[in-house]
This record gives structure tokens, sequence and C-alpha cells, in this order.
């Protein structure tokens, strides 16, 4: 499926999910009041670094605009595809991003589960690469970091409810934290608390079991970004 991710024109109730659904979980998580108080911005954290891109080379400026801050175009598939040939391994999520008016991805990450019995890395991986040769020789390694950090975290929150619908709860886990660990890495932390938020509002919205156990993982992260009241409400 393609996905045009827009910037949202004011604050979501609940991310990840449809207005429709956010009204419904809201109505049946009423008793969650700490909870459903948590502010969700308009965008991941890490936008708010590159709104004045003046500082930028001109040839990277419309990659960082539309990833960070403007309109993104997602390309998206669920279950095994032409690269379901991946040695040791089933493909179960394939996102690529992509500029306006540029046919060939930015970024393509593939999420699959490592099955053989052969190896020791087994479980849910993630493969990234750089598709886009053109823009590979402007990209810094932190930029190219940043850039698979926000497009996941944009696309979660567009369409996370549904991607959950076609994983199983135990896969939509693993792959949150393959992502998480990932954003550890890059020390996007404010970010590894917006994608449990996401992730713990859509375990409400397709009232997945031990809902709580998500909600404790934000509470952790909250702790982690020393919101230390934010944290022990929950």
């Amino acid at each position: 499926q393609e996905l045009v991710i827009q910037v949202p024109l004011e604050s979501q109730v609940l991310l990840g999910m449809t207005p429709e659904l956010a009204e419904i979980t809201v109505n049946n998580n009423s008793q969650r009041i700490k909870y459903l108080a948590l502010e969700r911005g308009l965008l991941p954290p890490i936008s708010l670094k590159y709104e004045d891109l003046s500082q930028f080379d001109e040839e990277i400026r419309p990659v960082l605009g539309a990833f960070f801050n403007e309109e993104l175009i997602v390309k998206w598939s669920c279950g095994a595809n032409r690269l379901s040939g991946l040695v040791n391994g089933s493909i179960t999520l394939s996102i690529e991003g992509y500029i306006p008016n540029d046919p060939i991805p930015i970024r393509s990450i593939i999420f699959f589960e490592q099955t053989a019995h052969n190896t020791a890395n087994r479980g849910m991986m993630m493969s990234v690469r750089g598709e886009n040769h053109k823009i590979e020789r402007v990209l810094s390694r932190d930029y190219g970091g940043s850039i698979e950090a926000v497009m996941l975290l944009r696309f979660f929150r567009e369409v996370g409810a549904i991607v959950a619908d076609l994983l199983t709860q135990d896969y939509f886990i693993n792959v949150a934290n393959v992502v998480a660990r990932r954003l550890q890495q890059l020390k996007l932390y404010k970010d590894s608390l917006d994608l449990w938020l996401t992730c713990s509002d859509i375990c409400l919205g397709k009232e997945h079991q031990h809902p709580d156990k998500f909600i404790l993982k934000v509470a952790d992260e909250l702790q982690a970004n020393k919101r230390y009241e934010d944290g022990a409400n929950l």
C-alpha cells in the first residue's frame, strides 16, 4: 500500500489509529485519567531538531523536510513478498520512505524473523538499506539514523493499529522492541518514549492482552526522561 503521511493540524487524542477508534478507546478506558492526559505531539520529538533547515546543504533539504516536518510518502507491505527468499528469515513487514516526485526510496526497512536453528541471532531482526545512491552520498551516518527513526515513528503513529491487525500480538511487540533498541542506540530517548506511547495507545485500541504492561513501559520511559511525577502517576 502507498501511504501519504501528513502533519496533523491538531494534537491527536491517541496515536496510531483513526479518530473514530480513538474516541471508542477513550470511552472504554475513561478510568485511565492520568494516562489519557499525557500530551501527544503533532510529530515525533526528533522532528523539532530539523525545523530550521537553513544550516543544511540545499541538496539534502528536501529529504530532511519531507521526513521530519512535511509530507512523507511511504510504501509498505505485510507478509511474504518478493524478498521472502532472504537467508534464514521470512519477511513480516516492509517499509519504504520516499520524498515527493522521486521514485527511488530514501530508506527501505524490513522486519523479519530469524528462524534457522544454526544461527545465534534468532528472533525479530531489522534490515535497513539506503536505496537512493545520489542522496546517500550527502547523508552522514547521523542523518541516516535519524531518517530511519522518524520514518518508523511517523509510520506507526499513522497506521500502527492497521499493522497490529495484520501481525500477531507477539510479532507486533517484537517489532516494537527492535525499534526501541535502535532508538536507544541512537540516543533518541524522547523518541523511545514516543514509540512506547504509540504502541500503548494501539494496544488499548485493539484490546490486546495485558495493556498495563505497555503502560508500565511508558511509565519507565517517563522516569528515564526525568519526568518523575508523570511516571509515578502511571
